[in-house]
């Protein structure tokens, strides 16, 4: 087997591949002679057919198949031992066509064209980017206290009117067009109504005011929001039965329950953070404000990763072989039109070039995300879920087996490795270019953010490459 390539100018080389008889033939007729022992051939006992007549029947397909695989194999050790860097694909040669007959033992010639990823210069250390560090107030950190305080409260019933927060409940009793109770109709005994959960501002607002032993009366169906599993929930029964329902309802309020604030003590400090000495209230707002800046600074990050990728792109403005690669497009998209691709081509040519810079940061600054990581992230999540503070070593006993089986969900896993990519990739920028940071609020962040939305290019971790397949010339 012979490899030759030749520089065809603008980051393209031309691979020439000759496949000679004794590179594949042992393996062919190795194949040839498995199916001469299972074989069945009128006039032929099972094994007995002549080597000639399976090689006349099954030779070709056999043959085009190993030299398929032979070439892929090849031309993918070639590109690694060569220490090629290339974009895309292999591609056919249009110019040369394949040369052999896979009717017989020959000699085949191959031709691929590889685009060449350039040479640049990152230059990160000699690089300076705005970075945008949210600060709160002491009003925001009071929220913030406020929020974890109302998590972490208890329910207790009140003889008060109904206020925003409160839960309402009593017995649920469908009505008929008359506004009476309906024969046969639905009656729930527990029913229950969260006001902050209506959206419909009309029964919101009347139920605001009332007291035990009033009545309400409602559309099941709005404050279920028009959705039939959480309307299901609300009156208990099957989904499938909730579809059917678009009644009013009435609800003498037997009971008004509200949440009580925890208080702002040793047990809750415990509670919200086991790792910590937090023995005062300003001790456990000083953390608090620490563990929301430190939240606030991961969208510093997200913010600094999106205008450095631009910023970067326009500013090393990294040669590609165009044409190359609008041939790789168009082949590996069925649904890109020759006419789409030239209108959308410099949003393809600056997602690659993105992705070439984005692959340099990874080399250089060892950019990398472990299983565990993606754990951490999942358990963070349900410990947010449950009112926030850290993980203690009994908390990620009992979450780890939900953590194993979320792992399991390879869509949702990628999601959040991505996540966690790009947030690697933010911190190589943050810790290796120079910043200059600059304190704002977080309105003044968000209008930042949106005066300063990056250019279109997408962001892909995936950076597997794949020899082409040799096709028979027909």
């Amino acid at each position: 087997m012979n490899i030759t390539q030749e520089d065809k100018g603008n980051l393209t080389k031309l691979v020439k591949i000759e496949i000679q008889p004794e590179d594949y033939k042992e393996s062919v007729d190795k194949q040839l002679k498995d199916y001469q022992k299972k074989a069945q051939e009128p006039g032929f006992r099972i094994g007995k057919v002549p080597f000639g007549i399976i090689n006349k029947k099954y030779g070709k397909a056999v043959r085009l198949d190993e030299i398929n695989k032979l070439l892929s194999d090849k031309i993918n050790s070639y590109i690694e031992d060569s220490k090629l860097n290339i974009l895309g694909q292999p591609l056919a040669n249009q110019d040369h066509d394949p040369k052999g007959d896979f009717g017989k033992d020959d000699t085949f010639e191959f031709y691929f064209d590889l685009g060449i990823a350039p040479d640049f210069d990152l230059d990160l250390e000699n690089r300076e980017f705005d970075f945008y560090r949210i600060k709160l107030d002491e009003k925001q950190v009071g929220e913030y206290v406020e929020n974890i305080r109302n998590q972490n409260g208890s329910q207790e019933s009140v003889d008060d009117e109904v206020k925003e927060g409160d839960i309402v409940k009593g017995v649920m009793t469908e009505l008929d067009e008359n506004g009476q109770p309906k024969e046969d109709g639905i009656v729930k005994e527990d029913g229950m109504l969260s006001v902050d959960y209506i959206k419909d501002e009309e029964l919101q607002n009347a139920l605001l005011g009332k007291k035990k032993e009033d009545t309400v009366t409602f559309n099941a169906k709005k404050v279920a929001n028009d959705n039939d599993t959480e309307l299901a929930s609300m009156l208990g029964m099957e989904k499938e039965e909730a579809a059917e329902v678009d009644s009013d309802f009435s609800m003498k309020i037997a009971e008004v329950v509200r949440n009580k604030p925890a208080e702002l003590n040793e047990e809750l400090y415990k509670k919200m953070y086991p790792n910590e000495e937090i023995t005062t209230e300003d001790e456990f707002r000083a953390k608090v404000k620490e563990d929301a800046e430190k939240a606030y600074e991961r969208e510093s990050e997200r913010l600094l990763l999106a205008v450095t990728s631009d910023k970067l792109v326009d500013d090393i403005n990294i040669e590609l072989p165009d044409e190359f690669l609008k041939r790789w497009l168009l082949q590996n998209d069925e649904n890109l039109t020759p006419e789409k691709l030239e209108k959308d081509y410099d949003r393809y040519s600056r997602t690659m070039q993105w992705q070439l810079i984005e692959n340099e940061i990874i080399k250089t600054y060892n950019v990398e995300v472990k299983d565990e990581e993606v754990k951490e992230q999942i358990r963070g999540y349900f410990m947010q879920q449950m009112g926030g503070g850290e993980v203690s070593d009994e908390m990620k006993k009992q979450l780890d087996p939900i953590v194993d089986q979320m792992m399991q969900n390879k869509e949702q896993t990628k999601q959040i490795y991505d996540q966690l990519f790009d947030e690697g990739l933010a911190r190589a920028v943050k810790e290796n270019a120079s910043l200059n940071v600059k304190e704002v609020t977080y309105d003044e962040f968000v209008k930042i953010a949106q005066e300063q939305q990056p250019k279109d290019h997408d962001h892909d971790h995936d950076h597997d490459h794949e020899g082409d397949e040799a096709h028979e010339d027909k």
